[in-house]
């Protein structure tokens, strides 16, 4: 499953937002402190909320990815009487259920609502709301397949509440003997669980064995194994900054993992075991190697990259012409781009990329074939979603839309893109207009006032300036 849908709620500027995150690429622009960087950190902290043991307790607000501060500067209006929410959506569209397999959702919406633990000035977790729809279930009747789960004022226990369709799907999962997990999650929350069920009369749950089983003990089962689905989802998101790692004449080889960081300071790690691995393969076909080669040479044009361990430090050199130099003695946009790239080619079909100003330290022709790598990334089958200030990305993703429509190489369609342009309605409020794109690549109803329109206006006051001293 991928993460498709982002909502937020009186986190930062924003009160009440819901984000779709389906396509293959999401785009996001618009003026500094509108709140797309708050975005992003949104989704660097949950990633690192996921990637640690506290995830049934307390929000991670500060790690290795992001640092989002205290309670009272993530929460709205730096309010701490209010309370924090995120929710996520995920999706696994097309894939068909597995013989004998265990219970599995085709789509998953989870909302987790956080408020301030003032013992230690941070987010403990409030409540849960779950509505899962199980993979190959009939659901041309609309069923509703939803529970939550709420502290109690003490925060001694939960209160579980769960629909009737809920219910009967539990009853049919035990039946089947697919859902019970092992042992009593409810050791995780150290908690028991108070129970009230809306619309149902009566529990048949029982264990095999004839004890006795309680719906919380259900629920508290599956919500283990839903964050253990929302947890994997997010091991398959890669976090880039927008303060990448300065070119060196060497860099310290470091443990080799699959992440280049958020910094792209495991980049030279990276590249070194790609390289490595792709001279000592005898497989021919395009490897993780060939793909940053050919990407790489998209970018800049007649360039390639090549690694060389020194003793301890791993060098880094790009050659053109027949010349090598080392990064450290060519552009700095060079080194900026690299761990994007090197990202990228390391990821499977179905990942998705963030990436904050892939733009930056390039030239306009350089951002144009930016886009292109980008949009060859795409139709490798990653997901994007790039914070960016580039009208050129923007430019070079249109001209790959209208080129699908004549044979062009790169296929991309409009149905493919998402662009949001954060708007900055007061100094405390951020909300953001869906630009949307016709088959051709333009933006229906034209440029939204504010979007790239500063060169026009500059061109337009210059021919003023000029008319006026000449009528004078």
């Amino acid at each position: 499953m991928r993460l498709a849908g982002l909502r937020l709620s009186n986190y930062k500027k924003f009160k009440q937002e819901n984000f779709d995150l389906s396509k293959k690429v999401t785009l996001l622009y618009g003026e500094n402190s509108s709140g797309k960087s708050s975005f992003l950190k949104a989704i660097a902290g949950a990633k690192q909320t996921f990637n640690q043991k506290n995830v049934y307790d307390s929000w991670a607000a500060q790690g290795d990815i992001t640092d989002l501060g205290d309670y009272a500067d993530f929460i709205h209006n730096h309010n701490s009487a209010l309370k924090f929410g995120i929710g996520f959506t995920l999706s696994e569209k097309g894939r068909k259920k597995r013989p004998f397999e265990a219970v599995h959702y085709e789509r998953l919406d989870l909302d987790l609502i956080y408020d301030q633990d003032k013992s230690v000035e941070c987010a403990r977790l409030y409540s849960i709301k779950s509505k899962p729809t199980p993979l190959g279930r009939d659901t041309t009747h609309q069923k509703d397949y939803n529970y939550t789960l709420r502290r109690n004022i003490n925060r001694s226990s939960f209160m579980f509440d769960c629909s009737v369709d809920y219910l009967d799907a539990l009853n049919d999962c035990l039946n089947k003997r697919r859902f019970l997990g092992d042992g009593d999650v409810r050791l995780a929350f150290s908690k028991s669980a108070s129970v009230t069920v809306t619309g149902a009369k009566n529990f048949s749950l029982t264990k095999e064995s004839g004890n006795s089983i309680s719906p919380s003990w259900i629920s508290l089962t599956d919500f283990k194994y839903q964050f253990e689905k929302i947890s994997i989802a997010f091991e398959k998101i890669f976090y880039l900054g927008p303060l990448r790692i300065s070119p060196s004449r060497g860099y310290k080889k470091k443990l080799h993992e699959m992440s280049v960081g958020t910094n792209g300071e495991q980049t030279p790690a990276i590249l070194y075991y790609m390289q490595q691995a792709s001279e000592k393969s005898k497989n021919k076909s395009e490897d993780s190697w060939g793909r940053f080669s050919r990407w790489f040479s998209l970018v800049f044009k007649g360039c390639s990259v090549k690694t060389k361990k020194n003793g301890s430090n791993i060098e880094i050199s790009v050659l053109k012409d027949g010349r090598a130099d080392s990064i450290q003695d060519i552009g700095f946009g060079y080194s900026q781009v690299i761990p994007i790239i090197a990202q990228a080619a390391v990821m499977e079909p179905g990942q998705t990329l963030i990436v904050e100003q892939p733009e930056l330290h390039l030239h306009p022709k350089a951002q144009v074939e930016l886009s292109r790598f980008l949009v060859d990334a795409i139709v490798h089958g990653l997901y994007l979603i790039l914070e960016t200030h580039s009208e050129h990305i923007l430019k070079g993703m249109q001209l790959a839309i209208s080129e699908s429509n004549i044979g062009g190489e790169l296929k991309l369609s409009k149905d493919d893109v998402s662009i949001y342009y954060f708007l900055n309605c007061d100094a405390d409020l951020s909300q953001y207009k869906i630009l949307e794109l016709n088959k051709w690549g333009e933006i229906e109803g034209g440029w939204p006032k504010g979007f790239f329109d500063e060169s026009l206006d500059i061109s337009r006051k210059m021919f003023l300036n000029k008319n006026l001293k000449a009528n004078s």
